[in-house]
């Protein structure tokens, strides 16, 4: 009776000790996830720091990068200034030699005289002033204009037949 009696408390004990091991297992399980939970809580901050650090430091190559930018967009707005400047004054200059040109073409005398004049001195040149030449003869443009398309198409060469450039 004795045996059977710890065959029963065998079994039962067995029985209780197959349940407890499940309690610790179980409860093991809840701890050890509680830490890995834990872990990943702290391995997510640890990432988020690290994303935040990125964005920091993009943030300040894209601030330096702005502030090339915005320096080089300063200069060019400084040089587009002077470079209408001297447009400017190009342009009064090329009014000037226009108004040079017109008195020293009204000197010469008669639109014919001007006109031969113009042919023999600019030679082949001359092809290019023709129609705007016709014009001024018509009366569509001024001397004055005239004066200016020519020093643009043909530059030195015309101002030199009625100024002494060199």
């Amino acid at each position: 009776e004795v045996s059977d009696d710890i065959d029963e408390f065998y079994v039962k004990s067995d029985a209780a000790f197959q349940k407890l091991r499940k309690i610790i297992n179980q409860a093991f399980k809840n701890v050890r996830s509680f830490f890995k939970g834990h872990k990943k809580e702290k391995d997510e901050e640890k990432e988020r720091g690290k994303f935040r650090e990125k964005l920091y430091q993009q943030n300040l190559k894209l601030e330096k990068k702005l502030k090339k930018i915005s320096k080089r967009i300063k200069m060019t707005n400084a040089l587009a200034g002077e470079i209408k400047d001297d447009t400017s004054r190009i342009v009064l200059q090329l009014d000037e030699v226009a108004i040079i040109l017109d008195h020293q073409m009204e000197a010469i005398g008669k639109i014919e005289e001007i006109e031969s004049y113009m042919k023999a001195n600019l030679g082949s040149d001359w092809n290019q002033l023709k129609h705007n030449w016709q014009e001024y003869k018509d009366g569509e443009i001024t001397r004055g204009d005239f004066a200016k398309i020519a020093l643009k198409k043909v530059g030195k060469k015309f101002l030199g037949i009625f100024v002494n450039t060199s």
